[in-house]
């Protein structure tokens, strides 16, 4: 009974984890939410997030080159920036 319950509880996860990813999309607009009320440690997050999915996406690395360049972070945002 104990397995039966560990293998159901495993396939919850598997498929709830797929359920509660973020879209690209959904990610940039949070991002740049964030972005806009002045909160870049998580907007870079977003970002950051969102290029794992993207990781050739100039548009998410400019916005998290903002960002970055926001937080003081030039050497990070210069990288960013050259990839975008």
């Amino acid at each position: 009974m104990n397995r039966n319950f560990l293998i159901i509880l495993c396939h919850c996860l598997l498929l709830s984890g797929g359920l509660i990813s973020q879209s690209v999309s959904d990610l940039l607009k949070s991002g740049q939410q964030k972005f806009d009320a002045g909160n870049y440690t998580e907007s870079v997050l977003d970002y950051t997030t969102a290029l794992e999915q993207e990781k050739n996406n100039e548009v998410i690395y400019y916005k998290r080159a903002n960002a970055r360049f926001k937080q003081q972070k030039f050497t990070e945002s210069m990288r960013d920036y050259n990839k975008a």
